[in-house]
């Protein structure tokens, strides 16, 4: 018998190493919990397959990957922990004990229902109906009666109408007409 009779296949083909592949993502996903994460951890465990592509003996070409892809993983781990940056809680708690200055809301607020009132009273309702109530285009449509495509182009349209007039109101006018409103005459 010859030596290379006896000795065990060393390697893989391309095609044995895409056959496993998805069960690596698996195992992948199952280590990091994110599918972005999995993806290049399965990219990388492929890599380093091909590098190292003649130490694989023979057998479980899937287990083999799983070890490969366990052991980056964990790498990474230690990689990610020895980087570790450390954080002054004082800093940390101090941008989450500040909130944001309400006016600035309340004058969108204002903006928003100034523009509102602007639009007809049909296209107040259907908005409403479509946006604050959640009826859907197909209930919107057929209450409507018109196509369901019309009613969509409608809202759009609407929709961007709105958003139009919101940028162009002066917050400077809001503020006079709230003023004058609430003179007495």
């Amino acid at each position: 018998m010859a030596a290379g009779a006896i000795r065990a296949r060393r390697g893989f083909s391309d095609g044995e190493l895409t056959a496993c592949l998805p069960a690596v993502r698996r195992f992948a996903q199952s280590l990091t919990r994110c599918s972005h994460a999995a993806d290049d951890l399965t990219q990388d465990t492929a890599l380093r397959s091909l590098r190292f592509r003649d130490r694989f003996r023979g057998g479980n070409l899937v287990a083999w990957l799983c070890t490969i892809c366990r052991r980056l993983f964990y790498n990474r781990g230690r990689g990610v922990a020895a980087r570790a940056v450390m954080v002054d809680v004082a800093d940390c708690m101090a941008d989450s004990l500040t909130v944001a200055a309400p006016q600035d809301e309340h004058v969108e607020m204002q903006r928003l229902e100034r523009c509102f009132r602007r639009l007809q009273a049909d296209e107040q309702a259907l908005l409403l109906r479509a946006g604050i109530d959640g009826a859907s285009y197909a209930e919107l449509a057929a209450a409507m009666g018109v196509p369901l495509g019309t009613l969509r182009s409608r809202l759009s349209r609407l929709r961007a109408k709105l958003r139009a007039d919101i940028e162009t109101v002066d917050p400077q006018c809001l503020r006079q007409a709230s003023v004058s409103a609430a003179m007495p005459t």
